[in-house]
């Protein structure tokens, strides 16, 4: 057996074993694993893209297992430890909306300003284009900045989200008088 061919049997055997990890939604493992077997068959694009899928997979996981942490503690009346459950979920997984939307709230709950945080919200709106809450939470977020032509953009495209969205309705109501 030349030393290739082994090389390509550890390898072999390693992705096999990150496919077991795989199926039992194990993606840290799997991305390890695939790691391995990748140093064994540098440039294997098959593998390249399997380590990839569990990376992402596990990073989606792991926000995912935050979040749930982040809900039992506001549950339980510590919204402290939530705060930081939430910013371990959006570390974890930086394209989740969800997370990203409830730090945003809780920076929010917790009388942070909202210039610190007003781009975090901005970003939420990129990622759940069609989240009526977080446009209007955005924009009552910009009026409160005193950015009151986005602040009208975004409560309208709230609006135009979903016609039912009483509190965009009435963020744009208010904001109306205020621009007069």
């Amino acid at each position: 057996r030349t030393p290739m061919a082994g090389q390509k049997g550890k390898a072999t055997e390693f992705a096999e074993e990150a496919r077991k990890m795989a199926a039992k939604e194990d993606w840290r493992q799997a991305a390890n694993l695939y790691r391995l077997a990748l140093s064994f068959d540098p440039g294997n694009e098959t593998l390249e893209e399997l380590l990839e899928e569990s990376v992402s997979l596990s990073a989606s996981s792991r926000c995912l297992e935050f979040l749930e942490k982040a809900r039992s503690a506001i549950a339980l009346g510590r919204p402290e430890e939530a705060g930081e459950l939430y910013q371990q979920a959006v570390a974890a997984d930086p394209s989740n909306a969800e997370a990203l939307f409830a730090q945003v709230k809780y920076l929010f709950a917790s009388g942070r300003e909202p210039s610190s945080f007003i781009e975090m919200a901005q970003k939420v709106t990129y990622l759940d284009r069609h989240n009526v809450e977080a446009w209007t939470f955005y924009g009552k977020l910009l009026a409160s900045q005193g950015e009151k032509t986005k602040a009208k953009k975004a409560l309208e495209h709230a609006v135009d989200l979903d016609e039912m969205a009483d509190e965009a309705k009435e963020a744009l109501k208010q904001l109306r008088w205020k621009l007069f």
